[in-house]
């Protein structure tokens, strides 16, 4: 077992498992679980399939050179549905600060992913896929683009009793961005 102290804050932590993975077997993704905003607001999940294809599932997609995590799950929600997405904040981090002396609580809101899903491919690949949760951008709506795949809003309660989603993670993805945004209702995050 390792321990590292961290030169920030000084905690102490232990490193309980530790792999190296190494390009070109890694592949960094990011996708969107895509919430519509009309009403009931929060109850209706984006989903997609290749056109005439039998496999509906969330938006996601590769990294691309310069892009930072949430462009890549925005863009590729654009890419893929050409709906136009704004992300979602949902995590607030405390840190400690300190002035004249004196340690302060801080509250940061920061854009982060609430899951990163690791999946390991036949052929060795190692894909991790940071999941953001999204709202459709009223403001641009009306100028959707076309797009590589059939879109479609689909209950969430209905993708979750029924299976109508094709995998079984991408349900366990919908049901970990209900939670990260305290409920089923989306009271507890803001707009980015």
């Amino acid at each position: 077992m390792l321990t590292y102290s961290s030169a920030l804050s000084g905690e102490i932590s232990t490193i309980v498992s530790r792999t190296l993975h190494k390009s070109p077997s890694l592949i960094v993704e990011a996708g969107a679980v895509v919430f519509s905003p009309s009403h009931p607001p929060f109850k209706s999940v984006l989903v997609m399939r290749k056109p005439d294809g039998p496999e509906w599932k969330l938006p996601k997609g590769r990294q691309m050179i310069g892009d930072d995590l949430p462009h890549t799950a925005v863009r590729k929600v654009r890419e893929d549905t050409g709906i136009p997405i704004k992300l979602v904040q949902h995590v607030q981090v405390r840190n400690k600060e300190h002035h004249h002396g004196i340690e302060e609580d801080i509250i940061l809101d920061k854009l982060e992913p609430f899951a990163c899903e690791k999946r390991r491919l036949a052929d060795g690949t190692l894909h991790l896929i940071f999941w953001y949760v999204g709202i459709v951008d009223d403001e641009r709506a009306a100028h959707l683009d076309r797009s590589q795949y059939d879109a479609m809003f689909m209950p969430y309660r209905e993708i979750l009793a029924d299976h109508s989603i094709t995998y079984s993670d991408d349900r366990e993805v919908i049901e970990s961005a209900l939670e990260s945004l305290g409920g089923h209702d989306g009271k507890h995050c803001c707009v980015m």
